[in-house]
């Protein structure tokens, strides 16, 4: 069965409309120094999509969105994210979609899951890059670049298997 190619969910406004845009670029940003020093950050062509906690961090100048893929209590549990993380989602500084958005979050909203699974039906989800490529992909996006070698290494195979 093909899979067809088309939006099925839009989370991000394209700005392929904008003046001088003619196509949209995503940079999927994590936090390994290579993602950091690659990345477009003074070109306004691309939009950046920060993995994790890396935009919370304060080391990096600018993400038009986050993705934090991983449960909430799970974060909680195993100390993967502190306090100043979940202050920072307080803020609602840009739209983060989440696992599990919680009270008290004015920007997360639930990712998409589901619909990335209903379009990509082979269940081969083993990291957040696997689902933010997916993701990326449906919104018609024409150019996808991780600008860390390293951590595209790692997700690599996730995303194959779980896109083709």
């Amino acid at each position: 069965m093909a899979v067809p190619f088309r939006p099925a969910t839009t989370l991000l406004p394209s700005r392929a409309s904008s003046p001088g845009r003619t196509v949209r670029k995503i940079a999927l940003l994590g936090s390994h120094a290579a993602s950091l020093r690659w990345c477009p950050w003074s070109d306004p062509s691309w939009e950046l999509w920060a993995i994790n906690d890396v935009f919370a961090s304060g080391h990096i100048p600018r993400a038009e969105a986050t993705f934090e893929l991983h449960q909430h209590n799970e974060l909680v549990k195993q100390g993967r994210r502190g306090q100043q993380y979940f202050d920072w989602l307080a803020k609602g500084v840009h739209p983060v979609y989440m696992a599990d958005p919680q009270p008290g979050w004015p920007t997360a909203s639930r990712f998409p899951f589901e619909k990335i699974r209903e379009l990509f039906p082979r269940d081969y989800w083993t990291n957040s890059v696997a689902f933010v490529m997916a993701l990326a992909l449906i919104e018609l996006t024409d150019v996808v670049a991780m600008p860390d070698g390293r951590t595209f290494r790692i997700a690599k195979p996730g995303a194959e298997l779980g896109l083709w």
